[in-house]
């Protein structure tokens, strides 16, 4: 089986292999649940698709995945970060900077909020994610023994992407600032050359990006998980394998 990553939120984990996606969710009696889905094939040719603009790929993929609650944590910021460039228009000079000054407040708002909602309600969560993931891919183990002795850091984490695509939208807005054009422009422009990095080399060979990723997780977006979040991850893992098996089996 190819596993090749997975989300979690606030008692839930998910694993996703190439052909299925298994949804293990505790519940606040313990009990614990799994869905398995076939994975959609227009998901399967999007991933596959190499002419579709990065950009458009992470959007969508991102948007499928997200949950209701960061749905509207992630639309609220667009809309804030829209709202607020109406309000000042960028041809204005003394508007513009205003703007910057707004947006960095906002920017800075919505940072403090995800980390504190990171660290309370999804860290343990992502840890056991990471743990599950990681003892496939070393040795493919099952057990749940092994899970609860897998590494919590991961170099393949999404979390990778944090600093370069920080940089890359602070770096669009200075230079979009100091041109008076739009921000919009460089924005999408940025992040479609940082996601072709990602693609083609990959930000987690780039020492500094990787040592950052580390700490964060270390830090921030994990943190060790208890009995019901590694048997959850453990659950999530024996499903995918079971759904991956019975597919093999069903194929002639």
């Amino acid at each position: 089986m190819e596993l090749i990553g997975g989300s979690s939120g606030h008692g839930r984990v998910t694993l996703c292999s190439a052909r299925f996606n298994a949804t293990a969710t505790c519940g606040e009696d313990g009990k614990i649940s799994c869905k398995v889905r076939r994975e959609k094939s227009f998901w399967v040719l999007l991933r596959k698709n190499h002419l579709m603009p990065m950009t458009v790929k992470l959007v969508l993929l991102l948007w499928a995945g997200a949950t209701d609650m960061m749905k509207a944590v992630l639309g609220g910021a667009v809309l804030g970060i829209i709202t607020v460039n109406l309000l000042s228009p960028s041809h204005q000079p003394t508007r513009t900077l205003r703007t910057a000054l707004l947006s960095e407040l906002a920017s800075i708002l919505i940072l403090v909020i995800f980390v504190l909602y990171t660290k309370k309600w999804v860290a343990t969560w992502h840890a056991a994610e990471h743990m599950a993931a990681d003892v496939w891919w070393r040795n493919r183990s099952t057990s749940l023994e092994a899970v609860a002795a897998g590494d919590r850091i991961q170099d393949a984490c999404g979390g990778r992407l944090f600093l370069p695509l920080f940089l890359t939208v602070k770096i669009a807005a200075y230079v979009a600032m100091t041109l008076q054009m739009s921000q919009w422009l460089f924005y999408l422009v940025g992040l479609e050359a940082a996601l072709q990095v990602e693609h083609w080399i990959g930000w987690s060979r780039v020492p500094g990006v990787q040592r950052f990723n580390r700490w964060l997780q270390r830090n921030i977006s994990t943190a060790p998980p208890g009995a019901k979040e590694i048997e959850t991850a453990h659950v999530a893992l024996i499903c995918l394998i079971y759904a991956e098996e019975k597919a093999d089996e069903a194929t002639p």
